[in-house]
């Protein structure tokens, strides 16, 4: 009986609580409110806009879709609902926008709304029987009350003594309707109170949904008057403390102990022994006071250990606390961005965030291990401050690729700890711009060279960005843009000035070569030689000419040219394609029969270059290195009518390119989604009309570019494309390469050049890596809070935490509160932040009651309650009226047997 009881209990206590809850907040496609949290002050309007479902809401006539209400009205269009107010004068309401599916489950999304009334009055006061008149260490307990302020939770009150925050206390009531609270503060005072002005100021923190992040309202000036005894620092007996000087991490525990005297303080029972303290605890025993406090969170104190002597002076002395915090971060960065220039001045900045005190901070600045200089802070505060230092760097060639970084150090003397606290920047690693400096000298010695020989001029030079060569030639012959230029056997008209210009985009520079070309001698014997022999056959050419062909063939300068003759001649190859400088040939068959007989007819090759040679109607063209960019040799010949017949060998002389280069219009660390512009450029390519360029990105081609120009010999050529950058690019290598696509008759595969990969740094803001806008939660008070705020971004994200009690500073990814209270159920918000942009995460948190030990409670007082009445009916009913004597033979009686009930006597 017992054991069913409990378990129809537990039984109904599950059904009970099941059925409480029939919406279900955690539908996939749940509706979306806007905004998704409502903060109002009462008495003013307000609206939000309900999407109650993208698809599971369908057929809308199958479906209900509506939003519970307590004021105002509702609009539906679709499944769009609208709610409005005019005038919000309720204190506790929810909204509930829901659907009902097909399935007819409810699927829910209630609209937090938070109703704030700013408080009427604050007003500050001293308690006690002398208000605030006071002695000197007396303790003052000051008391803020803050009259009809709405919703309490949101509440934060400050004590202030002139600018200096004496502590802060949060509210602890849950009410949201407007309440009247009081709030105090006490402390010992010193002669430093004296004449201050002291003051409170409520703040509602109601961020976000105000146009301010806090409502703030501040009370009137409350001026104490602290009666100080005259305190003497020089009494030959005064009070001695170990240490002399504490240094404290804050938030660290410390303590100290002063021995108040030798002597001068006897007899004890008419001295007074102390210490004037803000923080912690004292004890003492005799003449000795010992201070402890377990977590010094005081920026600014200076506790006083006295004793008064006989005449009535106070003797004194002072501990000297130094609280300190070390850099939370250190940030080295450039006041430019981009590629530096060799020469120029530039800022080196290293920003320290959240150090204290600035007064003993020292920044170091580096280039790899070498101190570039150091920098004191100037500032006197002590609280924790941000701070920027700047240091001016002249940039040389040898800073290309260093690293630079700097160091905050808090030189804290010989109490502080050892080593001192240093936190280190990230490296900055930059890249420095030079203008090319030549390996050669750069007004080399005149140049004799003996014609034929071959001439060979070196113009090295090394920069950054790679430099660019252009040649200009005393013949004007063409266009050279490399290192070194070659002339091989170099004649007369080879003599002059070559200039070399070597050019980047900070400099140029440029050499000049004069060259002064020989005779030869015995070219010259040799020449007379050949010159003689060479004459007879120009006087045989000549009769040949004038005579011969004149009065037996007849007049050949009038054949005029004819390509399109029937039998014309035939090319082999009909086209070349020739690198500029290798060897070629082509063989022409005249004619077939127009030709004939051949001693009438004239069959040759016009050429400028190489050499021909005639087998009867086969006329065989060679050239050894192939150094013209413009040529069209003509094979013809004269047929039986003086008609010339043609045929043109078309010619391509192409050259790679000698260098590909990819860079970008910009320096320095892109920023995603701007628009970039890269540029390729080809040097010492021909023929540029045959170029096409190619983008890559990895291995994924962006787009190509063919060239436009028509010239045939060598060019320098940038192509641009258009580039949107992404964070996908960060660290991608984009390089480009440019073809020579020569058609058929060209090489395979077609000549191809690369660029050297260009390696590219990308910002990007910070990217969640949860929900920007998760789902409220809900935890048991005592329970662990950890709420998640992780992001990526380039350069590395900043955290900053606000929390809804206001506790402390907080820069970690992860924030876990441990063992959480209804004072901490609020707003967290996380900001994360870089250079590029900022998000932020709110967690919306609600701390609840531990519901589980109510239900072992019911079912325990169930249980209990259920062996009550079972023992209360044992003995107050069944054992009276069913429980007696009977007779023994009345039992064994046959037939029936009536019972008398005999009361038992006990």
């Amino acid at each position: 009986m017992m054991v069913s009881s409990s378990v129809l209990l537990v039984v109904f206590s599950m059904t009970f609580f099941s059925c409480v809850s029939s919406c279900d907040y955690s539908c996939p496609d749940k509706p979306v409110l806007t905004p998704s949290r409502l903060v109002v002050k009462h008495g003013d309007p307000t609206s939000a806009i309900c999407v109650a479902c993208q698809k599971d809401c369908f057929p809308l006539e199958e479906s209900v879709i509506d939003m519970e209400i307590s004021r105002g009205k509702t609009t539906r269009n679709g499944t769009t609902l609208t709610w409005k107010v005019d005038h919000l004068r309720e204190w506790e309401l929810t909204p509930k926008c829901f659907y009902t599916d097909k399935n007819d489950k409810q699927c829910c999304t209630n609209l937090i709304v938070t109703v704030y009334q700013p408080p009427e009055a604050v007003l500050i006061s001293s308690l006690g029987p002398n208000g605030p008149v006071l002695d000197c260490g007396q303790s003052i307990t000051l008391q803020c009350s803050v009259h009809k302020v709405a919703p309490a939770r949101d509440l934060i009150v400050n004590f202030y003594r002139g600018q200096t925050q004496l502590g802060h206390m949060k509210s602890k009531r849950i009410v949201k309707e407007p309440v009247n609270e009081t709030f105090t503060f006490s402390y010992k005072t010193s002669k430093d109170y004296d004449k201050a002005r002291f003051w409170c100021e409520a703040v509602l923190d109601l961020e976000p949904g105000t146009t301010q992040p806090f409502l703030v309202v501040k009370s009137g000036n409350l001026t104490a008057t602290v009666h100080c005894k005259p305190e003497d620092y020089s009494c030959s007996d005064k009070p001695v403390l170990t240490p002399s000087r504490l240094v404290v991490n804050y938030g660290d525990p410390t303590s100290a102990i002063c021995v108040a005297c030798q002597k001068d303080c006897f007899p004890l029972e008419e001295s007074v022994i102390d210490m004037e303290i803000s923080r912690g605890k004292t004890t003492r025993n005799g003449t000795t006071v010992t201070w402890k406090v377990d977590h010094l969170r005081e920026w600014e104190l200076t506790p006083k250990c006295f004793y008064t002597d006989d005449k009535d002076n106070q003797c004194c002395s002072n501990l000297i606390i130094t609280v300190y915090k070390p850099p939370e971060h250190v940030i080295m960065h450039l006041n430019e961005t981009g590629p530096l220039t060799e020469g120029t001045e530039y800022t080196l900045e290293c920003f320290v965030q959240g150090v204290a005190p600035a007064g003993n901070l020292i920044v170091a600045f580096y280039r790899g291990q070498t101190q570039l200089g150091h920098i004191k802070s100037t500032s006197t505060t002590k609280v924790p401050v941000s701070e920027t230092f700047s240091l001016s760097y002249n940039t040389s060639k040898e800073d290309n690729g260093a690293h630079f970084w700097c160091e905050a150090k808090l030189e804290l003397g010989a109490e502080g700890p050892k080593p001192p606290p240093v936190v280190k920047s990230n490296d900055l690693i930059v890249t420095v711009h030079y203008g090319p400096e030549l390996k050669v000298p750069a007004d080399p010695a005149p140049i004799n060279i003996i014609s034929g020989k071959t001439l060979q001029l070196n113009c090295s030079a090394e920069g950054n960005p790679d430099p660019l060569y252009n040649w200009t030639l005393p013949p004007n012959k063409g266009h050279h843009t490399e290192k070194t230029l070659t002339v091989e056997s170099v004649d007369f008209k080879d003599g002059g000035q070559y200039v070399c210009t070597v050019s980047n985009k900070v400099s140029t520079v440029s050499v000049r070569f004069n060259v002064t070309v020989r005779k030869n001698i015995l070219p010259y014997i040799i020449a007379a030689i050949i010159a003689a022999v060479a004459l007879f056959f120009i006087g045989a050419a000549v009769f040949y000419t004038f005579y011969y062909k004149q009065n037996q063939m007849g007049t050949s300068s009038q054949a005029q040219s004819d390509y399109s003759c029937s039998d014309k001649p035939v090319l082999t190859p009909s086209r070349l394609v020739v690198k500029y400088g290798d060897p070629t040939s082509a063989i022409c068959v005249a004619c077939q029969k127009d030709c004939f007989p051949l001693e009438e007819s004239v069959i040759d090759m016009e050429i400028s270059r190489g050499k021909t040679t005639r087998n009867g109607t086969t006329v065989t063209w060679k050239v050894d290195h192939l150094r013209e960019w413009e040529l069209t040799p003509k094979c013809f010949y004269t047929d039986n009518k003086d008609n010339q017949c043609c045929s043109n060998l078309i010619i391509t002389v192409y050259k790679p390119p000698e260098h590909v280069i990819m860079h970008l219009n910009e320096g320095g660390p892109l920023t995603e989604g701007t628009e970039y512009t890269l540029e390729c450029s080809v040097q010492g390519v021909a023929p540029a009309r045959n170029l096409i360029v190619a983008f890559y990105r990895g291995q994924t081609q962006l787009g190509h570019i063919k060239s436009n120009s028509t010239t045939k010999v060598p060019v320098s050529e940038t192509f641009s494309l258009s580039y949107n950058t992404s964070k996908e690019d960060n660290g991608a290598h984009f390089w480009c390469e440019a073809k020579l696509e020569l058609g058929a008759e060209g090489p395979k595969p077609p000549p191809v050049v690369k660029s050297k990969d260009l390696i590219v740094t990308v910002h990007y803001g910070p990217e969640l890596k949860v929900p920007a806008d998760p789902a409220p939660i809900n935890i048991i008070s005592g329970k662990t809070l950890q709420l998640n705020c992780s992001a990526e971004g380039n350069p590395d994200p900043l955290y900053n935490w606000t929390l809804p009690s206001n506790k402390g500073h907080h820069t970690e990814k992860t924030l876990t509160v441990e063992s959480v209270d209804f004072q901490d159920g609020g707003q967290y918000v996380c900001t994360v932040s870089n250079k590029v942009s900022t998000v932020s995460v709110r967690f919306n948190v609600t701390v609840r009651k531990n519901i589980l030990p109510y239900i072992i409670a019911a079912i325990i007082a169930a249980v209990a309650l259920f062996f009550s009445g079972a023992t209360v009916f044992y003995t107050f009913y069944y054992k009276q009226n069913k429980m007696g004597k009977y007779r023994l033979k009345d039992v064994f009686r046959l037939g029936t047997v009536d019972h008398t009930t005999v009361p038992l006597s006990l």
